[in-house]
Parts: structure tokens; sequence; C-alpha cells
């Protein structure tokens, strides 16, 4: 081959592999441009958990199987932080999960980390509202349950998995309650678990009604066991002082006091007021009278016309106060006014109601 028709060929081979040499470059190039375009326009919205997946989860996970589950998280030993999908999540951008060491079952606490706007956590408070009537200040509290929408936003529950030193019989249930009516006031996410779930493992109360069904002759031997199998949302105090929540819109909770002996029976009864009650005293004074009688007007304060009433319902006697109900009788309760005094309550609700609405 003459040194012409080798140089020619020389030249032909260097030029496809300049060829080639470019179209490798222009790949690249274009794979990068479209994966920096896929990461800008697809990526975020592709990554993260969604409330719903939330959501989805059910209460008893270990840190390992949550963050098994949900995308973009990140555990240790007895936490997990989640990260939302990108516009996913409004104005909330993680969640974070805390497991107590005295159970690893379930999260003992969750909390929505929102920028930073208090109009958030005016929208979240009122979506709560509807759930947990007595949330108040942005908190909610029943026994081992706090429900928390701070001012910026962020919404939190947390549960104590023990409760005097013992487990809590409930605390799975009040976690699966607890996320569901924080997820739905934050996010809109619907509740899965019926009303009576809500109000046996929340306290948001039970009617008045329900109360005045109860044995008013069960001694303390079966108190316990009576109440909670009606009641289960109850808080105890020793063994011969429940407190029961009320669904009621002047009052938040009763408390029963049995007689501390054998075969003791109901010996005293305290109505916890809200503060609405102040307000509404007047209705539900017109409503009481309506249903048991003209009261017995007794004065607080002369020169500041502050009075009291009386009012005996059976035997007996409930004093509305400026700021309180007190309730006595002779011990043990009579069965008959202990029904009487819970059915004139409920039937006030509605009196209640307007009466606090207008004032």
């Amino acid at each position: 081959m003459s040194s012409s028709a080798r140089r020619k060929r020389q030249k032909e081979q260097e030029a496809k592999k300049d060829d080639r040499l470019g179209a490798i470059i222009g790949f690249v190039v274009v794979f990068a441009i479209v994966a920096l375009v896929g990461t800008v326009l697809i990526g975020p919205h592709v990554y993260g958990a969604t409330p719903a997946q939330l959501m989805a989860e059910p209460a008893a996970r270990t840190p390992k199987q949550l963050a098994r589950d949900l995308p973009l998280s990140s555990a240790s030993t007895s936490s997990v932080r989640v990260t939302f999908r990108k516009g996913a999540a409004g104005e909330y951008e993680e969640a974070d999960f805390d497991w107590n060491s005295g159970s690893r079952d379930a999260p003992s606490s969750m909390r929505l980390r929102a920028e930073r706007h208090a109009e958030i956590a005016a929208e979240v408070r009122a979506a709560m509202r509807r759930r947990l009537p007595r949330l108040r200040d942005g908190r909610y509290r029943w026994g081992p349950v706090d429900i928390f929408v701070r001012d910026g936003g962020d919404a939190s529950f947390q549960v104590d998995p023990t409760i005097d030193g013992k487990p809590n019989p409930l605390f799975v249930r009040q976690v699966e309650a607890a996320k569901e009516v924080v997820l739905n006031a934050a996010f809109g996410t619907p509740i899965r678990l019926p009303d009576r779930e809500i109000v046996d493992v929340l306290g948001t109360g039970y009617s008045p009604a329900a109360l005045a069904s109860l044995d008013a002759t069960t001694k303390i031997e079966q108190a316990a066991a009576t109440l909670a199998g009606s009641f289960p949302a109850l808080t105890a105090s020793g063994g011969s002082s429940f407190l029961v929540p009320l669904d009621h819109p002047l009052f938040d909770s009763v408390r029963l006091a049995w007689r501390n002996e054998p075969g003791g029976r109901i010996e005293s009864m305290g109505l916890a007021t809200n503060p609405s009650y102040a307000a509404s005293r007047a209705s539900l004074e017109s409503c009481f009278e309506k249903k048991v009688g003209a009261p017995q007007v007794r004065i607080v304060d002369y020169a500041a016309a502050r009075k009291s009433y009386a009012f005996d319902v059976g035997k007996i006697v409930a004093v509305l106060d400026e700021q309180s109900v007190v309730l006595s009788f002779d011990a043990p309760v009579d069965p008959a006014s202990f029904a009487l005094l819970f059915r004139t309550l409920d039937g006030c609700r509605e009196a209640a109601e307007s009466g606090s609405s207008t004032k």
C-alpha cells in the first residue's frame, strides 16, 4: 500500500473515532439534562409520603416497620422522621414519630411539622374542635391522651403507655384514634373509626342520658367493672372515685365517689363546669325550673346582687352558683333522683347551647 493510501486510511479512522466520541458526549449531555429536568420537575413529587399513606398505617408499628412502609423515612431505635411528598401535605413538611421505652409496639407520639404560619394553626384548631369540643387554647387532654395544635401550626398527639405505673389497656387504640383525629384536622383525611370508638378511647364525652341509665345502687365491689363496661374512657382515682367525661355544652365531666367500705355505694358527686357555664347559667336555671320546679334563691353577695339557685332534683339538691354546680344529698344517693338529675341535664342541653351562643 502506498504512503498516500495509508495516510488517507488513517484520516478516515481518526474521523470515525471523533464521530463516536461526539456521539458519546452528546448522549451524556442529553442524559444529564433529562436527569436534571426530572429532578426539578418530577423528583420532589415522586418521593416522600402522603397523608393518606400515614392514615393507612396501623397504629401497631415498630420504628423499623414504619420506616419500611413509608417512603423517604429515616429511623432510629426509637423514632422515625417521615418527609412528605412535595405538594402533598400543604404547609406540612415532616412527621416525627417517637416510641416510649415502655412500649415498642406503637409510637407514643406523633408531631406534624409545619411552616410557621399562625393561619394554619387557626384552621387546624377549628377543624379539630369539631371532633374534640373540649379543645381549648389548641390543647385537648383526657387521662393519658394529650393532643395539641401549637401557634405555629405543628399538630401532635402523645399517649402515655402506662397509667399509675401499670400498662395502659387502651394504649394502641388511643394512638390510632389520636392519629386519625390529628390527620383529619390537618389534611381532611377521612376518619375510619366509628364515633363511639373516638368517645371510648379519647374521652370526648358520654351523653348525660347514658349516666341516667347507670344503676346507682351498684356497690363498690362492682363499681369499676360496671362503669368500665359502659364508659371505657373513665379515669379512676384509687378504686372508689371515678371521672366520667360528659358530652354537654356546659359540663366536662362528672365525678362519682363510692363510700370506701364493704358494700359501699355512691356517697358524693361533682360536676365539672366548662368556660361556657357562667355565661349560660341563666338559660340553665330557666330550663331546670321548667323540669323540676322553682328554685330556692340564695343571696351570695347582697351588695353585688349575686345569687345562687338551689333546685330540689328529687332528693338531690343542685345549687347553681355563678361558676359551679354543687350537688348534695344524704348518702347513699337515691337511685331515682340520680336518674332524674342526669335526665334533666340531658334535657337542658338545647337550652344550654342556645344560652351559650347568645352570650
